[in-house]
């Protein structure tokens, strides 16, 4: 209706040729201006916005002007430290409070001009420090908003590493470790000792943090503090408590530890961290993860509890509470859990995956696939999300909707073997024997030993009527694993159609030595023993099945017995 209403307006603009006056001129444009407004798109058509991310080039050339270079300098005037700060709309250039400490002076320096710099507001605890710069006249860096990243989000960290040298080095989003009033953003793209307190990018050549530490024990674990965080320290200032050692420090030796799969280690620094600051959210947080590394529950949800009393608005800390009450089959705790952790951030991806698992395990489908979809939103290469997906469309008996989920693991991860499993079955189900081979044997490419797979692909072969295949297939499954009854009960039907009852009998009876509740086996054995006319075995047969599956029991009293 509306590009209706738009087209003709414009049709009638280019229809007007040769106006009588001038007045019905300026009342036309007025009328077309209105009718704009109306549908408000009249900032579309007058100001489009840009569609396309700006390339790599283009980002670094208009933000690294904003960029400079901070020395820390001692009493004889020597370089002690240099790092890298960003100039903020009203003058001042941010950094990292690490980068000032143990300083007789601090020192700008932008196109090759030095600069005499103070500190105007500093805040240990979250690692930023604001400096005053007299004199200093350059652009200034366009502020963003780190909230509308989502995971996968290309960003730029640019800084002078070695002092003068300005560089660039890009990567993507992989994470936010959510700590007490926010986040730290994890991101993929490298950060070095020069480059602290330099400026993370977004695709447009927005400000969106500024990088504050790095783990040389861990690949691509770097953080950035958030630009929101720069912006709220003139108003945190009269707040901040200046601490021996800050948040942020015993945060990066618990990530180390954690890193390093240390978690008595981890547990001792967190008993440390809460020792000196009881009421730190942060350090509960952490002392609950090491907990439920170690395998103490109880203890772990102690700790999440206190967390959260602290800083009810966590939504990571009611994302691994949920976790720990799942551990304990807590179902209705877990499940409120993952719903509060959801409500304090509707962009927890890991907290909508594991919500959807809950529900997976208490069979609503329906709540489980939402959950999957909220997870893909936030996050669309979420491998395991795409993975439960589909196994939730495929248990609806959605299988072309779980084939379309499972193929986008495969695209994430061609090598998940499980996936590709799953595409043959759903494939078998819609009656496509011919794909559903194809899937099978790519995961058997990438698994040779998955006898479960080998079983299914032998099942379809004989369904796309390529026995001989089968047979071999049945056999394989055998050799993989020789305790699987099922491939023995397929073996035994593949025998049987063949004439080969004896060895069909065998293979019923393998499958029951391994599995004496297998309802198929005992099934066949009762129809050759009944075609045998041993009425008694078949008797006894039925007598066993029935305590099994009373529904095949019937079918089975009233063909064989009846």
């Amino acid at each position: 209706m509306k590009n209706s209403r738009i087209q003709e307006a414009l049709s009638s603009v280019s229809a007007y040729k040769h106006p009588e006056k001038s007045i019905r001129r300026a009342l036309f444009i007025k009328h077309l201006f209105l009718t704009l407004c109306f549908l408000g798109l009249f900032v579309v058509l007058t100001s489009p916005g840009r569609l396309e991310a700006k390339s790599a080039v283009e980002v670094f050339e208009q933000a690294s002007k904003s960029v400079v270079v901070v020395y820390n300098l001692d009493d004889n005037g020597n370089r002690q430290q240099i790092a890298s700060g960003v100039i903020m709309p009203n003058g001042d250039v941010a950094t990292n409070h690490h980068v000032i400490q143990k300083a007789a002076r601090l020192a700008v320096v932008y196109n090759g001009k030095s600069f005499s710099a103070k500190p105007r507001y500093s805040d240990q605890e979250r690692d930023i420090c604001m400096l005053e710069v007299p004199g200093l006249k350059a652009p200034r860096a366009v502020i963003g908003n780190s909230r509308a990243l989502k995971i996968g989000s290309r960003v730029y960290a640019i800084g002078s590493p070695r002092g003068l040298e300005l560089t660039l080095s890009d990567g993507i989003i992989s994470g936010f470790r959510e700590v007490d009033g926010g986040y730290f953003i994890q991101t993929t793209a490298p950060i070095s000792s020069g480059s602290s307190g330099g400026g993370l990018f977004d695709e447009e050549g927005c400000l969106i943090g500024l990088p504050t530490f790095f783990l040389t024990e861990g690949q691509q674990l770097n953080f950035a503090v958030p630009v929101e965080w720069v912006l709220e320290i003139p108003k945190r200032q009269n707040s901040i408590a200046i601490k021996a050692q800050s948040n942020t420090e015993r945060l990066k030796k618990t990530i180390i530890l954690e890193q390093k799969k240390d978690w008595l280690g981890m547990l001792r620094e967190c008993s440390l961290w809460i020792k000196a600051h009881p009421k730190s959210s942060d350090a509960w947080y952490c002392s609950g993860l090491a907990y439920s590394r170690i395998g103490d529950i109880p203890n772990a949800i102690k700790a999440f509890k206190y967390a959260l009393q602290i800083h009810p608005c966590n939504s990571a800390a009611w994302n691994d509470l949920g976790v720990a009450y799942g551990y304990s089959g807590m179902k209705v705790e877990a499940i409120e859990a993952y719903r509060k952790a959801v409500m304090t951030n509707r962009n927890n991806a890991s907290a909508w995956h594991n919500l959807g698992i809950q529900h997976q395990k208490n069979n609503d489908r329906v709540a489980a696939g939402e959950s999957f979809r909220q997870a893909l939103r936030i996050n669309p290469n979420y491998i395991s999300a795409w993975f439960n997906l589909g196994v939730t469309l495929k248990n609806e008996g959605s299988n072309s909707e779980a084939i379309d989920a499972f193929e986008q693991v495969v695209r994430l991860n061609r090598n998940n073997a499980f996936a590709w499993y799953n595409i043959g079955v759903a494939y078998r189900e819609i009656g496509d024997s011919a794909r559903a081979i194809d899937a099978f044997q790519q995961a058997l490419n990438i698994n040779p030993n998955y006898d479960a797979c080998w079983m299914n692909l032998a099942y379809t072969f004989g369904l796309a009527g390529k026995n001989a295949e089968k047979f071999r297939t049945y056999c394989m499954a055998i050799s993989i694993n020789p305790n699987n009854a099922d491939a023995w009960v397929g073996l035994g039907v593949d025998y049987y159609g063949s004439g080969q009852t004896d060895k069909a009998v065998e293979a019923y009876k393998q499958a029951l030595s391994i599995n004496s509740k297998n309802v198929q086996a005992l099934f066949n054995l009762g129809q050759h023993y009944a075609s045998q006319n041993k009425r008694e075995t078949v008797r006894n047969l039925y007598v066993r099945l029935k305590e099994i599956d009373a529904d095949l029991a019937k079918s089975y009293l009233d063909k064989y017995i009846m």
